[in-house]
């Protein structure tokens, strides 16, 4: 809207502005079209019935940086953490001030910088340290498996030479049996023997 437009309406009366959410605000059509070439300035033309409210599909919300900046044209208004939902306010109403958004880009973005470093080494050092730990985990495993395999081979080997050493009390046992067995066979086979041998003698001397 040029100079002469604005020469032939009020600049200080009042306009109210409702939104898609948010609250509603009042200002003066001189705040809303202080920025040449804006959504405003282009919208409230000569002979825009200002006492109705003016519906904007927008958030309200944020709406309240925009008004601040319209109030002074102070670019300091705008919240760094708030830097890409202004940003895109501030093109929906053609406020020309994205390029020093582009020019604190680098500013506003070292601390996320930083802090995605910090993360990722932090990260690094979580991960380094979890290795640590399984690494050391899977040394002691092996040495507890080793440990049981080797007292499971030691119980092994003792039982089984503990059979045999059963066994082989038993067969010596059994061949000591046979032994005095046989060795009380042959006594009697010789007493007996000897018995018949006096029995026939004596059969003898008598007849």
């Amino acid at each position: 809207m040029n100079n002469n437009n604005n020469n032939n309406i009020n600049l200080k009366k009042k306009v109210t502005l409702t939104f898609a959410m948010g609250p509603e605000y009042t200002t003066t059509l001189e705040t809303l079209t202080r920025e040449k070439g804006s959504y405003f300035d282009r919208l409230l033309v000569p002979g825009t019935d200002l006492s109705n409210k003016i519906f904007v599909d927008r958030d309200g919300e944020l709406f309240q940086y925009i008004l601040r900046y319209l109030w002074d044209l102070d670019r300091s208004v705008f919240p760094k953490d708030l830097q890409r939902d202004i940003k895109r306010e501030l093109k929906f109403y053609k406020i020309n001030v994205l390029t020093w958004f582009d020019e604190t880009k680098q500013k506003i973005c070292t601390v996320p910088d930083t802090i995605s470093k910090q993360y990722s080494r932090s990260k690094k050092a979580a991960f380094n340290m979890f290795d640590c730990i399984y690494t050391w985990l899977c040394l002691v495993l092996s040495k507890v498996a080793k440990a049981i395999g080797s007292f499971i081979n030691f119980v092994g080997f003792l039982l089984l030479e503990t059979i045999k050493g059963i066994l082989l009390l038993a067969l010596f046992l059994m061949t000591s049996f046979l032994s005095i067995n046989s060795t009380l066979g042959n006594r009697r086979q010789n007493l007996a023997s000897g018995f018949v041998f006096f029995k026939d003698i004596t059969f003898f001397l008598k007849h």
